[in-house]
């Protein structure tokens, strides 16, 4: 599974983000520019007047690999035990 992470300051100078999750696609750096400037352009998103996502600073992705060890099925009857003998 992959996660794209952008940075932003905010018109008041702090660090913000926006992550975009379950993403599939490898992101070239111009276009993580691209998206990140549309963004900051739409003035969207801003709240008591601060645009919170004013200024891109930086872009990252990231990759997690996720490996099930084991898993119960809550949806199966539970079976009942062998007699022993």
């Amino acid at each position: 599974m992959k996660t794209l992470s952008f940075s932003f300051k905010s018109s008041l100078g702090k660090t913000t983000s926006i992550r975009l999750n379950k993403y599939e696609a490898d992101a070239t750096a111009d276009q993580a520019k691209q998206f990140a400037q549309i963004v900051a352009d739409a003035k969207a998103f801003v709240k008591d007047g601060v645009n919170l996502y004013a200024t891109p600073t930086g872009a990252k992705m990231t990759e997690t690999q996720v490996t099930e060890i084991y898993h119960i099925d809550e949806k199966k009857e539970p079976q009942p035990a062998e007699p022993q003998a």
